[in-house]
């Protein structure tokens, strides 16, 4: 007498897998459309064991967008007028003769300048006449001093480098940096950076 072994077929219809019991005397030949499911005995327990790739139906269409989440808090704060990292710039230029470069952060403009030989002029700091007064400081440890509105003051003689620092009296603008020029035959060359506010 042939002893007769458990198998499950899922047919698959539509993507979705349907186990059906059958029992047969051999190895069971799947149906177009089904997939061969052995039921085993592991220990105490039977369990269903199927071939993984065969369970795999078409891919499905598309779902329909969901609807937009709920706004998200509030961002912080913006900084306070005033504050902020501001602008960083270099102040590089080649002057020949007659010729300036001139650069300005908020309340201050830094100028340098060319002479009609092409030899430098000192570079000039210059307070504009957004607040009526303002402060500044030249070289390291240099101590403040005071500077009127549309007024300007020397940070070099023309031949040297001078770091520099400006603030207006109400704290809306500020100037800093590292500037300098050398005259070299009939020619100006100016170099390096400022930053403010």
């Amino acid at each position: 007498m042939t002893r007769m072994r458990p198998f499950l077929a899922l047919a698959t219809l539509a993507g979705v897998a349907v186990a059906v019991g059958l029992w047969d005397q051999s190895d069971a030949v799947a149906a177009k459309g089904q997939v061969i499911c052995k039921l085993e005995r592991k220990g105490k327990k039977r369990v269903v064991s199927c071939p993984k790739k065969q369970l795999r139906g078409k891919r499905g269409r598309r779902g329909k967008r969901g609807k937009f989440g709920a706004p998200g808090p509030a961002g912080p704060a913006g900084a306070p007028a005033g504050a902020g990292s501001g602008l960083s710039l270099n102040f590089n230029a080649y002057l020949t003769a007659s010729k300036a470069k001139e650069l300005t952060i908020g309340n201050f403009t830094v100028t340098a300048a060319a002479k009609s030989s092409g030899a430098c002029e000192p570079i000039k700091l210059r307070a504009g006449s957004a607040t009526a007064a303002s402060r500044y400081a030249i070289g390291a440890g240099g101590e403040f001093a005071g500077i009127a509105s549309n007024a300007s003051v020397n940070l070099t003689n023309g031949k040297n480098s001078n770091m520099f620092t400006a603030v207006s009296d109400n704290g809306s603008s500020t100037m800093s940096g590292i500037v300098g020029a050398v005259t070299v035959g009939n020619v100006c060359l100016v170099s390096g950076y400022v930053t403010g506010i």
